[in-house]
């Protein structure tokens, strides 16, 4: 080699030299991160919906793959649901398999590093195809991974996340399509569509999908001639990502087809969206709920900056700013200025629209009108904000000296903006919260509001003090201090989010101590839920054990958080919203079938605080520890509704019993009766129960006539519940108890009070803030109906022993696992079949019979589970599954990746005869 080849090969890797670091650095630092936080203190950084869905659904998915069974089922939630189809799994995204390989805990490490290290290193090469500096690219990069959305939707979503892993590599595809067209690139595009499918986030998909758009329609407008080029690859490599992952999205659009998401109302998809106030929060990223320090403190407001968080820091703001200028356009390549404000533009409407007069316009967009989650399109934003940082801090041909007037304005605009929200804070807190609308009325000045302004604006004038003197520092010296600048922002803003904190999830070993007590309390057949609708107590029913997270001890459950569930099943139970139910859902006829046995509540599903004056008693809210027997408080949090009063009980005939339980043991010193008819001098006897529910009855006391509100004494006995019996005299009530142990008062009013009586349900432990109760029957897990039921609601009977006909009908479960069952029927006539697993097309049931070949047969629903017609005598029937559509979309799949290994094997083949050509001139 030559004295000049060899320059020129050092001079490359120089050049190369700061990609390489720049590129390590940013996958060291998740590394470190994640990974030092789970080998040093035992973290997994889990929180909120992670900790609720995405961890435990990828457990099961892993124990499925490393039992070579389909991910298809998932038995534990919702009395049984789809499992791959429900998509929050994520059952195929490659690392999800790494739960196959590894323990759980590596393997979330590993997913959390993978998200922000591949998420990084797609922005970097974005940012670098442009033109920008390594270093340049390295900082905007940074910035977009470790703040803003990316990183509020890993530590809450991590199905979104992964999603949105994909977002800088497809652009990064579409620039190189625009550029060169060489079909690589369109397989980039493919594979990056491919795995965003595979996350199950049709919100991250839906992302990706309009910004590639957006930045291909805007790279068009740079380069007319290669609108080819665009097109081509462009609809080849999403046809590639499409067909390739057909296993999986045909059955989930299947399973939506039934599902709670099929079709959204106009309030529901705008549920989620940023109101036009909260671009503030780019500005004062905690000014709705507080800084808190390795904490986030409740949110108040309404864009729910736990989940829809996008401030990426004050150096992106001004270089969205100072880029306006027109002398910019000289100083830059052409065409780096437009894709950017372009997506900045589409992202910013797409996720404030819904709460603007453009929301019913909007609504009939197909696919983005029916999103539950608008808000998150600001990902889009994000992302643009800091490819124009990137380019403000690179300065293209930009001169140093250089100062336009504008650029001022710019530097100086953001920290004005603090400084006048400071004020209005400091004069006039009510009226600041008024115009942001506020999801709740927040104190006048909330905790945390004053340090997340002095952090704002602390920042912001070094931000404007480092933009006003950068025709001073040189460029070198201004870059370290920009990245300096960006990196204490950045932690900033991490310091006060949910993912650089986290709950460590139960296990089979560790379940917890409401987990454990549920689960020695179950029968086989027996199921769980959580019930706490106004989530008085939201970080205790993380160890409390919600419903997705029995997965991981295992224990069933009947109800569920997933984002797509069964519509019958969600409306007839009302479990999808999170730990909560249809009231009705509590009676014997609709929880028996599926084998609900324990009920996880807390007191004020039973007591409500009352203050007493000379009027009637009026209910109110009590603050955390301000009540013994409300611990976590009834104070509810911010887009939840009020707790509800349960109805005055029916009035009592002579002979009967009503009971009502506390919730917590409670020192009765006085029973007070509010009625609705006054009382005729009847004679009442009162007791207060024990756990087991038989009272110790005090003796009977004769009513004075005339009154609506009757004091009893009880006498000051501890107990778990009162016991009113009616002994003699007219009807009494409708009738409304009040109990006063010492100084606090209660009416037996909360929402569980008429659904949950010592009737059906006997306490079986407080631990904690939560209560327990066992349902007074043992659950089945299969057995026979009259056939003229089929497909009616309706209560499980009793087995029928047939008069006559020497035979007991019987019904036993003989094996099971996720996806298959097999039951020994033994019937003295045709019956029907009840299997206590939630109904879902996707059952296949085979019938076998000594002496008679196999059939099949169809499923039906029977009410909220499923069941099938059986002859009479011995059989012997086997549930099976299969996702509906799956079939189809593997064959799908397959034929698209066999004309993908096709075409590309033709194209090696022409290319290699090309290269060949003929020898010596000779034919």
């Amino acid at each position: 080699m030559t004295i000049a080849a060899r320059a020129l090969d050092f001079a490359g890797r120089a050049r190369q030299r700061p990609v390489v670091l720049a590129v390590v650095a940013l996958v060291s630092i998740p590394a470190l991160f994640f990974g030092g936080a789970y080998l040093f203190g035992g973290h997994l950084l889990l929180n909120t919906d992670n900790l609720l869905q995405s961890y435990p659904l990828r457990v099961l998915v892993g124990q499925d793959l490393r039992h070579g069974v389909f991910p298809g089922w998932d038995p534990y939630i919702w009395s049984g649901t789809p499992l791959m189809a429900g998509l929050n799994a994520g059952a195929f995204y490659p690392t999800t398999l790494l739960f196959a390989i590894f323990p759980p805990h590596a393997a979330w490490m590993l997913g959390e590093i993978f998200i922000f290290a591949v998420t990084a290193t797609g922005a970097f090469a974005l940012f670098r195809a442009g033109g920008a500096s390594a270093a340049a690219s390295f900082i905007a990069a940074f910035s977009f991974t470790f703040a803003g959305a990316i990183a509020t939707q890993a530590s809450v979503h991590t199905d979104m996340a992964e999603g949105l892993v994909s977002l800088p590599w497809a652009l990064f595809a579409v620039r190189r399509i625009a550029d060169d067209g060489r079909w690589r690139w369109a397989g980039l595009f493919a594979l990056a569509g491919a795995t965003s499918v595979l996350a199950g986030s049709p919100e991250a998909l839906l992302t990706v999908a309009i910004a590639s758009v957006v930045y291909g329609f805007a790279r068009w407008t740079v380069d007319r001639g290669s609108w080819r080029r665009l097109i081509t690859r462009l609809a080849a490599g999403s046809a590639v990502a499409a067909g390739s992952t057909a296993f999986l999205w045909i059955p989930a659009l299947r399973f939506i087809a039934s599902s709670n998401r099929h079709r959204l109302t106009p309030k529901q998809a705008k549920s989620n969206h940023l109101d036009p106030w909260s671009a503030l929060l780019g500005v004062i990223p905690y000014l709705e709920g507080g800084y808190r320090f390795f904490t986030q403190g409740a949110y108040f407001g309404p864009s729910n900056p736990s989940e829809l968080g996008f401030y990426v820091g004050m150096l992106p703001l001004i270089a969205v700013l100072a880029l306006c200028v027109p002398s910019w356009r000289s100083w830059l390549p052409k065409g780096e200025r437009r894709p950017w404000y372009a997506l900045i533009l589409v992202g910013g409407v797409a996720a404030t629209a819904a709460g603007t007069p453009l929301e019913h316009l909007l609504y009939h967009v197909p696919l983005y009108g029916n999103e539950y989650d608008t808000g998150r399109y600001v990902i889009e934003a994000d992302l643009g904000a800091c490819a124009l940082l990137a380019w403000w801090i690179d300065g293209g041909l930009r001169p140093e000296a250089a100062r336009p007037r504008f650029e001022v304005a710019s530097a100086v605009l953001p920290f004005g903006l603090v400084v006048a929200i400071g004020i209005w804070f400091a004069l006039d807190p009510v009226a600041l919260w008024s115009h942001l609308g506020t999801a709740v009325t927040p104190p006048a000045r909330p905790e945390g509001i004053g340090l997340a302004l002095v952090m704002a604006a602390v920042l912001a004038l070094s931000a404007a003090s480092l933009a006003l003197a950068r025709h001073r520092l040189g460029r070198r010296h201004f870059v370290q201090a920009a990245a300096a600048l960006v990196v204490v922002d950045v932690a900033l803003f991490a310091g006060g989010s949910l993912y650089i904190s986290g709950q460590n999830p139960p296990g089979p070993s560790t379940p917890g101590r409401v987990m454990a007590l549920v689960k020695a309390n179950l029968s086989p057949a027996g199921r769980y839920a959580v019930f706490d609708p106004d989530t008085f107590d939201p970080t205790g029913l993380l160890n409390a054990g919600e419903a997705d997270t029995g997965a991981l001890v295992p224990i069933s459950s009947a109800s569920g958080y997933e984002s797509i569930s069964d519509a019958y099943y969600a409306r007839v139970t009302g479990t999808k919203v999170r730990s909560d139910m249809r009231l009705g859902f509590l009676s014997p006829s609709e929880y028996e079938p599926v084998g609900l046995q324990v009920l996880v509540t807390v007191p004020e599903s039973f007591l409500v605080p009352l203050q007493r004056g000379t009027d009637a008693p009026v209910p109110v809210t009590v603050d955390p520890g301000d009540d013994p027997a409300l611990p976590a408080g009834n104070v509810v949090g911010p887009d939840l509704p009020l707790f509800t009063l349960a109805s005055p009980r029916a009035a009592m005939t002579v002979g009967t019993t009503d009971t009502w339980w506390f919730g917590r043991p409670l020192a009765v010193s006085r029973a007070s009766l509010l009625l609705g008819v006054p009382s005729q001098r009847q004679v009442v006897q009162v007791g207060v129960m024990g756990r087991d529910g038989l009272p110790q009855w005090s003796r009977p006391r004769e009513l004075p006539a005339g009154k609506t509100d009757v004091s009893l004494p009880v006498g000051g006995a501890k107990g778990d519940g009162l016991a009113i019996r009616l002994v003699a005299g007219a009807d009494l009530g409708p009738i409304q108890p009040e109990v006063v142990d010492g100084r606090f008062a209660h009416m037996l009013a909360g929402p569980l009070s008429d659904s949950v009586t010592a009737r059906n349900w006997q306490e079986i432990g407080t631990v904690g803030d939560f209560v327990l109760y066992r349902a007074r029957y043992t659950p089945r897990q299969a057995w026979l109906e009259p056939l003229s039921i089929a497909g009616l609601l309706s209560a499980p009977t009793p087995s029928l022993d047939k008069q006559g006909s020497g035979l007991t009908d019987l019904a036993r479960v003989t094996h099971t696992s996720e996806d298959y069952a097999t039951i020994s029927v033994l019937a003295s006539a045709p019956s029907l079949l009840v299997w206590s697993t939630a109904y879902d097309a996707g059952w296949h049931v085979t019938v076998s019979r000594p002496g008679a070949p196999d059939y099949s047969i169809p499923v039906e629903r029977v009410g909220l589970v499923m069941g099938v017609a059986v002859p009479s005598g011995l059989s012997t029937v086997s549930f099976s599954y299969e996702p509906p559509g799956l079939e189809t979309g593997v064959a799908v799949s397959a034929a698209t990746l066999g004309l993908v290994l096709l075409v590309v094997g033709a194209a090696q083949f022409v290319a290699r005869g090309r290269k060949r050509g003929p020898k010596d001139g000779r034919e």
